[in-house]
């Protein structure tokens, strides 16, 4: 749907992050700003009714959360000219869930502190009215942490 160097607003396309079912998520950095970057979600172009809804459904939720265990948004719009909506928002450095799971055996404390944190912030996210409508291991990025541990868990994809 989008190249690098594709202008949305005050963002520019740097690359692709991945696909869904709903749209593509890529890397964009402000054009304000240089050194601030984000995750760009873009719906399908679509007229269907409810994909549209849906999608606004998405931001809206994600804007009532507020939580460091939780991705936040930085804004929203529509590009008219490609039949899209979209949302920034944080770009998470890390690692899925998924592929960290596969790299064998967490330590015990690890999984503990990990899992705490996802249910802290699903607690924040149920709190709001909102439920995670895609909860799996590709939909959680866990950051870095010290010494090349591993850091937090941030869901992403509410779908």
């Amino acid at each position: 749907m989008l190249n690098p160097g594709d202008i949305l607003e005050n963002w520019v396309i740097v690359g692709k992050l991945g696909e869904g079912g709903m749209g593509e998520v890529y890397r964009a950095r402000n054009r304000v700003i240089d050194d601030i970057e984000a995750a760009i979600k873009v719906s399908r172009p679509t007229d269907f009714k409810q994909a549209r809804a849906r999608f606004q459904r998405e931001v809206k939720s994600l804007l009532r959360l507020q939580h460091p265990f939780v991705v936040r948004v930085q804004g929203f719009g529509e590009d008219q000219d490609r039949g899209l909506l979209w949302f920034a928002m944080d770009l998470v450095e890390g690692q899925p869930l998924e592929d960290v799971l596969h790299q064998g055996p967490m330590r015990i404390p690890d999984a503990v502190a990990l899992f705490a944190a996802l249910c802290d912030g699903l607690a924040h996210a149920h709190d709001r009215g909102v439920a995670h409508r895609d909860l799996k291991p590709a939909n959680v990025i866990v950051k870095p942490g010290a010494q090349g541990g591993l850091g937090g868990p941030v869901l992403v994809d509410f779908g």
